[in-house]
């Protein structure tokens, strides 16, 4: 069983293709600003982006015969800020990837969103 492990201090976005998500383990609770999910796309926002919410936790549910991938987006919306995702994945309970990280410094020119897309191997 694949379970996602996830946090941020701005707006993360996640979605799937090729999975869905399952059971909500643990939603975040703590400097939320707000937080939905549907079956294939989840988006938390923190309420201040000098703190980080609470640990979501959520299984990822693969479609057969299919290579599921998970699509992450971070950003912000206060100037002079970077803002940080970290992601986890658990497969039967042995963490298979580990990353952390940041959009572009939020301000007047260019976009400072990140983009970043993770392969799941079954």
């Amino acid at each position: 069983m694949h379970k996602i492990l996830f946090i941020t201090n701005g707006r993360l976005d996640l979605t799937l293709e090729n999975a869905s998500f399952g059971k909500h383990y643990k939603d975040p609770s703590n400097n939320v600003k707000s937080f939905f999910s549907t079956k294939n796309e989840i988006q938390l926002v923190s309420d201040d982006i000098g703190k980080f919410t609470s640990w979501g936790l959520i299984e990822l549910i693969p479609d057969a015969g299919k290579l599921p991938i998970i699509n992450a987006c971070v950003t912000g919306d206060n100037w002079g800020w970077f803002a940080t995702a970290h992601l986890v994945l658990e497969k039967d309970g042995q963490i298979i990837f580990n990353d952390n990280f940041q959009s572009g410094l939020i301000g007047p020119v260019g976009n400072p969103t990140t983009h970043k897309s993770y392969p799941v191997q079954t």
